[in-house]
């Protein structure tokens, strides 16, 4: 269940989620939260295929141009903390708020409270022992190919879903 009543856009790029993006938030008094890992960044407009000025000016956009390219550690963490605070103005104006990327993991960050705060267990023990399995599964010498046996055994039905290559959603 989504943590905020919002409406995502996803899908590759190229696929017109601006363009959809753009045309509900004008028909339903919303403004757009961008959720791709790349426009997040300054000037780099035409390889991340940013929105135009003109569509811009259609809709109040959120989350472009709000990190400096020469960071490279900006985090999905980050852009949650970020995310979070605009959704809930946009509520509290009775606008939309309107997702609209194609990074998956920026969006489920904001949908759903999937991301471990590294403070958050601290005084868990039973917490911080499940993420360090999690973490030293990670980099595991297993297989790829041992552990979607694994997955078999375990889930077969998440087996049947998930490609055998895909190792952190084995994993995970």
């Amino acid at each position: 269940m989504s943590r905020v009543p919002v409406l995502a856009i996803l899908g590759s790029t190229g696929s017109g989620k601006s363009r959809l993006g753009i045309e509900l938030a004008r028909r339903f008094s919303g403004e757009i939260i961008s959720a791709d890992s790349m426009q997040v960044y300054k000037g780099l407009d035409i390889i991340t295929a940013k929105v135009t000025k003109e569509e811009k000016a259609m809709v109040p956009h959120h989350m472009l141009d709000v990190v400096d390219p020469l960071n490279p550690s900006f985090t999905v963490v980050q852009f949650r903390d970020m995310a979070i605070p605009i959704i809930d103005d946009l509520l509290a104006r009775r606008k939309m708020p309107i997702i609209v990327g194609g990074t998956n993991y920026y969006i489920e960050s904001v949908l759903w409270k999937i991301l471990i705060d590294k403070n958050e267990d601290e005084d868990d023990p039973v917490a911080r022992s499940k993420r360090m399995k999690v973490e030293m599964d990670r980099f595991t010498t297993t297989s790829n190919e041992e552990l979607f046996k694994q997955l078999t055994e375990v889930d077969p039905e998440m087996a049947r879903r998930v490609h055998p290559n895909n190792r952190r959603k084995i994993i995970r």
